[in-house]
């Protein structure tokens, strides 16, 4: 099994020619798995197209540990108690 880590994901998007920040924290395998997540909660949320969301490469996407998470879904949570379906 692949273990599971919570992953700080930052960067913006733009909407109506303005520069929106946005930092998520999101728990996945793969960094593919996490973008992939990212770009439907935000495109669901705000109704932003993919290739107007920026992630950058360096810096973009950090893995966390549990205690520095803010959501308090992912707080003091053991990464094996993690189930994605």
């Amino acid at each position: 099994m692949a273990d599971v880590n919570i992953y700080k994901v930052s960067g913006y998007y733009r909407k109506n020619k303005r520069k929106i920040p946005l930092t998520m924290e999101v728990r996945g395998t793969k960094i593919s798995e996490v973008l992939e997540k990212v770009y439907a909660e935000i495109g669901s949320r705000h109704r932003v197209k993919r290739n107007e969301i920026y992630i950058p490469k360096d810096g973009g996407i950090k893995i966390i540990e549990p205690s520095e998470a803010r959501n308090p879904e992912f707080k003091d949570v053991d990464a094996e108690d993690f189930y994605i379906p």
